[in-house]
């Protein structure tokens, strides 16, 4: 895959902060330790929990996660406010190298109440840069602007050239992020000459390649390839192996945008070269898949295919899900270019394989950030709600699959019958097939996203009221089991709808008695159905059998809802390749020169002249309510 740059980069300087300081103060652990057991509890034994805590924040996450509590536990028993948001910084860190951003941003909070009951400017702006970071990965930009906007002054009062450099690039990444090029650049050009007084070149260099980004992003080319240069120039001086990677593979895009292919090409070449010295493999799959991407813009595609293939492989060796995404795109056009329709439909196939893990994974890092969060508020009656939903999504993402699976079934029937017939017009055909499937699954990830979505905004409903939810707490949790619910129907009638054995009427019938049992069984309403059987074998299009299926759905609805019914009778005929449907109830009915679009018939309406046909509702006052449909099949 084309490297994000701006994830790589925003990864980097966080890293960098923590080095920094742990560079400075050239730790020996093994010594910290042993003051940490001494049986004097004083600010000596915070310092050593709070330097042990930096010390293992990259190594050993979880180990120094125990260091900062212990020391925040400490410190807060000394009531020593500045040892209390020390250990809360160095904690911080400890969670976002773990993923953990939504508890970082949390301690991150608390730390900066001690900071400022302390007074020091300098750890302040700190703390919001580290914030801002956070909330950088979280994608919650807006947020992470904020409090950039605040570190300003107290970088400035501080007098620290490197918190006034690091405040300016954190302000210029935010706008990276944004692409807001110009704004970005300004920001940058600001951190520049401060990093460079510090004599800070590992900075300068990250910095500048941003620079030549932005500028690229701008198509401002020429400047672009200035500041790619000038930043491989910085680097290679400082011997950064792993950012001069990323500053090759900049170039390398540059010179592939401005045409220049051998030069491309070269770069890649070179920044393969570093990730195989360092051992860094997936930088390796990473500008091989480069490679192969120029030389099919190249059209080169023996030389596209033959670098391809083999870091296809190593791509699913390794779980490197992405780059199976990009790679089988780039093979499944290669093929389809050179008119090999069998291999573009087979990776076709096995990037929607990959586009689907990805999704799914994405899935669970929201569920896992959820939990994370309400496990930092140590609520516990939260948790066990967030528990319950996470496992209602995880049900959810489960059943997403079964489809999933079932549409690779039906593709592999369709692969089969274009084997046998074995000409270009079938194999096109189910080209076609599969990008009309992935605007199923899409449509079925919006609606159960959105479901998922009011789940969401209902827990932390509960959440942020706490103890004062006694009289709303079972009226919320009943809006959340209600939303599961429709989500779980929606699915299960957009299965039914794709399903081919379903085409038949006979499956509509049961579809129908199935929906209408259940909801006249708890209702106490009696239920008559007559179907003619002549229908059993009539087959509908997929559209217009949801269509029925909707109609007759919402008229039964409406009868069990708000008739007060005792008995609904069913009635489907075909007469002269017309379907004929009644929909009776004995209810209290109602008076139709009132409320003419009542009752949702404005919705069967449509959906009854969709196909030529029209809905027509007979009901008076006490005497019950008959809904009539006739639609032509042919």
């Amino acid at each position: 895959m084309k490297r994000n740059f701006k994830i790589g980069i925003g990864l980097l300087w966080l890293i960098l902060i923590c080095r920094v300081s742990l560079n400075a103060q050239q730790l020996n652990i093994d010594s910290l330790i042993q003051i940490t057991k001494t049986g004097v509890d004083d600010t000596n034994k915070v310092i050593a929990f709070r330097a042990l805590c930096g010390a293992t924040s990259n190594s050993n996450p979880q180990q120094s996660i125990d260091f900062g509590w212990r020391g925040v536990g400490l410190s807060k028993k000394l009531s020593w406010d500045k040892g209390t948001a020390g250990c809360l910084l160095n904690l911080s860190i400890a969670y976002s190298n773990l993923g953990k951003y939504d508890s970082s941003v949390l301690i991150l909070d608390t730390a900066l109440v001690y900071a400022k009951k302390v007074g020091e400017e300098k750890r302040i702006s700190l703390i919001y840069i580290n914030m801002a970071s956070a909330y950088i990965y979280m994608g919650k930009l807006d947020n992470a602007m904020q409090v950039a906007l605040n570190a300003v002054p107290y970088a400035e009062k501080s007098g620290d050239l490197d918190r006034q450099a690091r405040v300016n690039m954190t302000i210029g990444n935010i706008y990276f992020y944004q692409e807001k090029w110009k704004n970005a650049e300004n920001y940058y050009a600001k951190s520049i000459p401060l990093f460079e007084q510090l004599a800070n070149e590992n900075m300068v260099g990250v910095v500048t390649m941003n620079m030549s980004i932005s500028q690229k992003n701008r198509n401002s080319l020429d400047t672009a390839e200035i500041y790619a240069y000038k930043s491989i120039e910085i680097l290679e001086r400082k011997n950064d192996i792993e950012n001069l990677i990323l500053a090759h593979t900049n170039l390398g895009d540059l010179l592939s945008y401005k045409k220049n292919y051998t030069g491309a090409e070269e770069q890649y070449q070179l920044s393969i070269k570093m990730a195989e010295q360092i051992g860094d493999y997936e930088q390796q799959v990473a500008n091989k898949q480069s490679l192969g991407d120029l030389y099919f813009q190249m059209k080169k595609y023996p030389q596209a295919e033959k670098l391809l293939l083999p870091i296809y492989d190593s791509a699913l060796v390794h779980g490197f899900y992405d780059e199976q995404f990009d790679i089988a795109g780039t093979l499944s056009a290669l093929y389809a270019e050179t008119g090999n329709y069998e291999k573009a439909f087979l990776f076709l196939q096995q990037l929607n394989v990959a586009k689907d893990t990805i999704d799914n994974r994405k899935q669970n890092e929201q569920l896992q950030a959820l939990q994370e969060q309400y496990t930092a508020n140590q609520r516990e009656k939260e948790i066990a709600l967030l528990n319950a939903t996470n496992n209602l999504q995880q049900k959810e993402i489960e059943r997403k699959n079964l489809i999933t699976i079932l549409l690779v079934v039906i593709f592999g029937a369709l692969v089969v019958s274009g084997f046998v017939i074995w000409n270009r017009y079938t194999l096109k055909q189910q080209l076609k097939e599969v990008q009309l499937r992935n605007k199923i699954a899409a449509d079925l990830h919006d609606d159960v996203g959105a479901t998922l979505s009011s789940i969401k905004m209902y827990s932390e409903i509960i959440k942020s009221k706490g103890k004062d939810l006694q009289t709303e707490q079972d009226h919320l949790l009943n809006k959340i089991i209600n939303n599961s619910s429709e989500s779980i129907e929606s699915m299960s009638d957009i299965v039914w709808m794709v399903k081919p054995g379903n085409d038949k009427f006979s499956s509509l019938n049961n579809r129908i008695k199935h929906f209408a049992e259940e909801i006249c069984s708890s209702n106490n309403i009696a239920l008559n159905t007559n179907f003619q059987p002549e229908l059993a074998q009539l087959t509908l299009p997929m559209d217009m059998r949801r269509d029925v299926y909707l109609l007759i759905k919402e008229a039964v609805n409406n009868a069990a809802k708000y008739a007060l019914a005792t008995q609904i009778d069913i009635v489907i005929t075909i007469n002269n390749d017309t379907l004929q449907i009644t929909v009776s109830d004995n209810g209290k009915g109602f008076d139709t020169s009132a409320n003419v679009q009542g009752n949702g018939l404005s919705n069967m309406q449509a959906r009854a002249a969709k196909y030529g046909g029209n809905c027509t509702i007979d009901s008076r006052s006490g005497m019950g309510t008959s809904v009539y449909v006739q639609m032509p099949v042919k």
